[in-house]
C-alpha cells in the first residue's frame, strides 16, 4: 500500500463512512490478479497497511481488508496499464483444475497439487496475522468473482475428483473451510471475520452444472457454524458467458434469501445501491444487515452526506468540517 491509499481511504473515513474495505489483497505474490494489486504476503507490508488503518481510526472510522488469491484470474495484464509479459508470472497461474477463464486476458492455469493447496491455506493464516498486527478491524476472505475459492466451489472451474472436488459441496468447499479455520485462529477473537461469495455464476440458462443460490445457502449454513461473522453476497465473475440483469439493488435478492433461510448469520449486500432511500429500505425491510457501496463512493467520497440529505437525516461532521453542514 502507498500514499495513494492514505488519501483514498482517508477521504472516505473523513466524510463519515462507517467502514472502509481494502479490496483484494494478495496472500501470495503469485496470486495477484495484476501487478497493481495490494499484497500482504510479507511482514514488510505491515507498516504501510498500519499507516492507512491508523488514519482511518483517527478519523473515526473502521477498516476491513480482503484476503485474496486470484486463482485462474492471476497474472492478468492490468486494464489500466500495458504490462509487458516478462513482468507477469504466466507459468505460475494455478486453479483447482486446468480450466481457463475463457477470455483473451487470462491464461491457462495449472491444476494445484494438494501440497500447493496446503501452502495456500497457510498463506491465508499468515496474512490474517499480519492484518491483525497492522490494526485491521475486520478481515474478509474473498471467495467471489472467479477468484481461487470461487474456482473451487463452482462446477464450472473445478473438475477435480479428489477430496477438493467432485459432486459433494463438502469437498468443493473444503479449501474454504480450511482457510476459515486458519484465518480465525490467526485473527483476534474479538474482531470479526467476513466472507464474500458470488451467490450465482449467472449461467443457469446454459442448463449445465454451475454455482447457484441453493448451493450458496447450503454453504452459508456451513460457514455460520465455522466462525464466520458476516457473509457478503455478491454474484458472478467465474464465467465470461454470464448474463447479469443489472438494475439498482440487483443483488439484494440473494442476501435477503440467505438471511431468511440461514438464521444467526449476518449478511451484507452490494451492487448499484445508488440512493439513500434504497439503502434505507434494504435495512428497514430486513433484507440485509449491512449495505456496501463501491462506485458511489468513488464518485462522491462524501456519499454519507448525499444520502443523509436525501433522507433528511442528521449526521456527525468532523469538527474542522463543521461549517460544511451549512453549505
Amino acid at each position: 500500500m502507498s500514499d495513494f491509499h492514505l488519501a483514498h481511504h482517508g477521504s472516505f473515513a473523513l466524510h463519515g463512512a462507517a467502514m472502509c474495505f481494502v479490496e483484494a489483497t494478495a496472500v501470495e505474490a503469485r496470486d495477484r490478479s495484476s501487478l497493481m494489486d495490494n499484497g500482504i504476503w510479507s511482514d514488510d507490508h505491515i507498516p504501510n497497511i498500519k499507516k492507512v488503518a491508523d488514519l482511518v481510526h483517527l478519523l473515526g472510522g473502521r477498516i476491513g481488508l480482503q484476503l485474496a488469491h486470484a486463482g485462474r484470474k492471476s497474472s492478468a495484464p492490468s486494464r489500466y496499464t500495458k504490462d509487458p509479459p516478462e513482468e507477469l508470472w504466466l507459468d505460475e497461474v494455478v486453479g483447482p483444475s486446468a480450466v481457463k477463464y475463457n477470455d483473451p486476458h487470462h491464461y491457462n492455469p495449472r491444476e494445484m497439487t494438494v501440497e500447493q493447496i496446503q501452502s495456500t491455506i497457510a498463506s491465508f493464516g499468515a496474512a490474517a496475522a499480519r492484518a491483525a498486527k497492522a490494526g485491521i478491524d475486520m478481515v474478509e476472505i474473498h471467495g467471489a468473482h472467479g477468484y481461487l475459492i470461487h474456482n473451487f466451489l463452482s462446477f464450472v472451474s473445478n473438475l477435480r475428483t479428489d477430496e477438493y472436488g467432485g459432486p459433494s459441496l463438502k469437498n468443493r468447499a473444503r479449501l474454504l473451510m480450511e482457510i476459515i479455520q486458519v484465518v480465525r485462529a490467526n485473527f483476534p477473537a474479538d474482531r470479526p471475520i467476513s466472507l464474500r461469495i458470488s451467490c450465482t455464476d449467472w449461467i443457469e440458462y446454459k442448463g449445465e452444472p454451475s454455482w447457484d443460490l441453493e448451493q450458496s445457502i447450503e454453504l452459508a449454513e456451513m460457514i455460520r457454524d465455522a466462525g464466520v461473522d458476516l457473509l457478503d453476497c455478491s454474484t458472478g465473475g467465474n464465467d465470461p458467458d454470464q448474463k447479469i440483469p443489472l438494475f439498482p439493488g440487483y443483488q439484494v435478492q440473494f442476501a435477503a434469501e440467505i438471511k431468511k433461510r440461514v438464521p444467526g448469520l449476518l449478511v451484507s449486500t452490494v451492487g448499484i445501491i445508488n440512493s439513500g432511500q434504497l439503502a434505507e429500505d434494504i435495512l428497514q425491510e430486513g433484507k440485509a444487515d449491512m449495505v456496501r457501496v463501491g462506485r458511489g463512493f468513488l464518485k462522491h467520497p462524501n456519499l454519507p452526506e448525499h444520502f443523509a440529505r436525501e433522507l433528511n437525516a442528521k449526521i456527525a461532521y468532523q469538527p474542522t468540517y463543521g461549517a460544511g453542514r451549512h453549505a
